[in-house]
């Protein structure tokens, strides 16, 4: 029942907001998981897309199949299982209005998604986990552009916030405007050649923690994972490359950490580690180890 106000217009009663809003929460908070992965492999997407063009995709072939084949059908049955949170919209809607439904999934939804962009800028550019990956620059701006469309969808002058935080990522991402960081005093440096046959390192030893690659080799590419699996099997933790900036931007940050600098910052446990690089669209080097000891 809806208790009429003053003006005629319907209002709901206690109980029904409550119910109400308790439903606009499941609805909000089943929407965020169910789109996580989705909005992962749209960031993973535009970067494969980007690699291509750029004449890099074929050297990460095998590790793209794989990607898609265990996120793919993942994906796909989360944009299916999203009819749960629509239903759940639909009735929260009963209970407090359609309009003020839309209101507040929508917000919810939309500033969980801002959130999500804005740690995982701040992770990808920072090195906030100690991992440099490449791709992982490309999620914020999946989340964004979510954000983007939920925010339009509940109030369009709102939407100007994400619109301007998805615009800085986009300058970031394209190097005109990016951060930058030395390698502090002392650190662990380990220098990475590619070549058309192999994987060089200065260094094949190191200490567990954090430790500094410097990749030397223009247009090249880097993965790495422990060695506990076959090459051609490993699921990779990280890579980097020097893809993305114009020459004369990498080099102006040589030396540095940043978007378009050629040092990333990686921490590892102990344990003994697989890299593997390309040149371009070039093939796979064969693995070179590095060894990381306590």
């Amino acid at each position: 029942m809806a208790e009429p106000t003053e003006h005629g217009t319907p209002q709901p009663v206690p109980a029904q907001r409550s119910a109400g809003l308790a439903f606009v929460v499941l609805a909000a908070a089943s929407a965020a998981l169910l789109l996580f992965i989705p909005l992962m492999m749209l960031g993973y997407t535009i970067y494969v897309l980007l690699a291509v063009v750029n004449g890099v995709g074929l050297a990460w072939q095998s590790s793209v199949a794989m990607s898609y084949a265990f996120g793919g059908p993942l994906a796909l049955l989360s944009l299916v299982l999203l009819v749960i949170p629509y239903r759940l919209f639909r009735a929260a809607g009963r209970r407090i209005g359609a309009r003020q439904a839309v209101l507040w999934v929508g917000g919810l939804l939309a500033v969980w998604l801002v959130g999500v962009a804005a740690v995982w800028a701040w992770d990808s550019t920072s090195g906030f986990t100690g991992v440099a990956v490449r791709d992982a620059l490309w999620y914020p701006v999946a989340f964004g552009v979510a954000a983007v469309i939920a925010t339009f969808i509940v109030h369009r002058r709102a939407a100007l916030v994400p619109v301007a935080f998805v615009g800085l990522l986009a300058l970031v991402l394209s190097g005109t405007v990016r951060g930058q960081a030395s390698i502090p005093f002392g650190a662990q440096e380990v220098h990475v050649v590619v070549t058309a046959s192999e994987v060089r390192l200065d260094a094949v030893t190191v200490h567990a923690g954090d430790v500094y690659l410097v990749l030397d080799t223009p247009r090249s590419s880097v993965s790495f994972a422990q060695d506990a699996l076959g090459p051609t099997e490993m699921p990779f933790q990280g890579s980097f490359d020097l893809l993305g900036c114009s020459d004369a931007q990498r080099a102006q940050d040589l030396g540095q950490i940043g978007p378009c600098g050629n040092v990333f910052k990686v921490t590892l446990p102990a344990g003994l580690y697989v890299l593997l690089g390309a040149i371009g669209e070039g093939p796979l080097s064969p693995p070179v180890h590095l060894e990381v000891v306590p």
